[in-house]
């Protein structure tokens, strides 16, 4: 493990993470703390309603949780990492999300990317899944995959998974392996959303996000983190 936590800036460079720490936040009644299962409603609908809208990749491309069932399942499944930092106002309310979660280097240099072989998954057979809800994402998949345009649009493919492959893809970057090689790290935190409430976008707050989310993914034992920066306004915190 490096002593230094890096993060990569994908799409342009890689960049160190490395941000003051907030003084303001106390005065102004908001928290910041790791998420549990008590705020994943409130994080679902506040990505539908401040990030999906604004994010340039997923406006161009139309691809929101209401539009597209695997959006908010990929969400839903960071989620339950329990690994998501949240900023909370004066009453509990999450009104800002570092969504993410680690990803590990093996033993034999391998990396899982998160980008299952689903389709060789057997029907019936889903030795990874742990609950009912698992098996019910298994055998959804499987029926979009056996059906193909048959299936209700809801259930297909979000439009910006593919624009995100391919710009892994293109970089280089389509598991984690290199990057982490690179990086002289084996355990790395893949920060995927990082949003505010647009009536609680108090200055600062983004970077805040991002430091705390550092220090957790340190606490961890993460020695990078990954993020697509994707608007100039992420891009000015990393």
């Amino acid at each position: 493990m490096v002593e230094n936590f890096s993060c990569s800036m994908l799409l342009l460079c890689i960049l160190c993470v490395g941000v003051p720490a907030g003084s303001a936040f106390d005065d102004q009644g908001i928290t910041f703390q790791m998420a549990n299962s008590s705020h994943f409603q409130q994080i679902h609908q506040l990505l539908e309603e401040d990030f999906f809208p604004d994010e340039p990749m997923s406006r161009s491309c139309g691809s929101t949780q209401s539009a597209y069932y695997w959006t908010w399942v990929w969400v839903e499944k960071a989620l339950l990492k329990f690994q998501t930092v949240v900023a909370l106002d004066q009453n509990g309310t999450v009104i800002g999300v570092n969504l993410g979660k680690d990803e590990e280097k093996e033993e034999d240099g391998t990396a899982d990317d998160g980008e299952e072989d689903k389709e060789e998954k057997s029907f019936f057979w889903c030795p990874d899944c742990t609950s009912l809800w698992e098996y019910q994402i298994h055998f959804l998949w499987i029926l979009k995959t056996f059906f193909g345009s048959l299936t209700p649009s809801y259930f297909g493919n979000p439009p910006d998974s593919a624009v995100y492959n391919k710009a892994s893809e293109i970089l280089g970057y389509k598991n984690f392996t290199k990057l982490m090689s690179e990086l002289k790290c084996r355990r790395m935190y893949d920060l995927f959303v990082l949003s505010v409430r647009r009536s609680a976008r108090v200055r600062g707050l983004g970077t805040e996000l991002v430091r705390v989310g550092e220090e957790e993914a340190r606490g961890r034992g993460c020695g990078c983190a990954r993020v697509f920066a994707t608007s100039r306004f992420s891009a000015r915190i990393f």
